[in-house]
């Protein structure tokens, strides 16, 4: 456990590997997001690790565009107020009202921008179905043309992010890592920080997370029974 948000997190986390008997350059694949920072840290201590870009955080910006698209378009039509999560979950875990309010939006595609990029999202999340990475790499290819093509900037600025950070994102289809240990991790800690009303010391921080997540058993081994 390192604090902060930048590169130098890459450096410790190499020294301590370091420390350990390990080797930097044995490090194969690191699943991030598209922070640069994080990118500039693999780089530079793990120089023969291929950067995969985790999914989930993709999918994170691609719902963020529609979003912002929607917050747009609801200025001017009352059609959009209140359907956020209409169109931002998904759709198997709509209610029977929000999926009447997202029937309402779709039908009015060709006059919604908003209904254009749930499509665009909706696609997006398709694209990681395939079952190849030829097919990964020519579908998402198609999608960034078209929403390049589209008009819509919120979404044209996530294709050009794409666009930005290829290589990481068609990598996933060698090795289809993810963050998801970690992000269940910090839904522990989040849970475990609230109960305690926070934390003022990062030192009370890490303790705190190693005890949640360190698999520790703490059960009183009485001697004279059998274990």
């Amino acid at each position: 456990m390192t604090e902060s948000k930048d590169q130098t997190v890459l450096e410790a986390f190499s020294k301590e590997l370091v420390s350990k008997k390990g080797a930097p350059e044995n490090i194969q694949v690191v699943s991030q997001d598209m922070s640069p920072a994080f990118r500039a840290g693999v780089e530079q201590n793990f120089p023969k690790a291929t950067i995969v870009y985790y999914r989930f955080h993709l999918m994170q910006k691609v719902t963020e565009a529609v979003d912002i698209v929607r917050r747009m378009e609801a200025r001017n039509n009352p059609l959009l107020k209140h359907s956020r999560m209409a169109l931002l979950k998904n759709v198997e875990n709509l209610s029977d009202k929000q999926k009447a309010k997202l029937e309402e939006i779709k039908m009015k595609d060709s006059e919604l921008k908003t209904a254009r990029a749930w499509r665009m999202k909706n696609q997006f999340q398709q694209i990681y179905h395939t079952a190849t990475k030829q097919d990964f790499v020519r579908a998402l290819k198609e999608w960034v043309s078209w929403v390049m093509h589209s008009g819509i900037v919120p979404m044209k600025e996530v294709a050009k992010t794409i666009k930005l950070h290829w290589s990481g994102i068609v990598s996933w289809m060698d090795f289809k890592v993810s963050n998801g240990i970690l992000e269940g991790l910090n839904s522990m800690f989040q849970a475990a920080k609230a109960k305690a009303r926070g934390y003022r010391r990062i030192e009370t921080i890490k303790t705190v997370i190693y005890l949640i997540s360190g698999k520790f058993d703490f059960r009183l081994v009485n001697p004279a029974l059998p274990t």
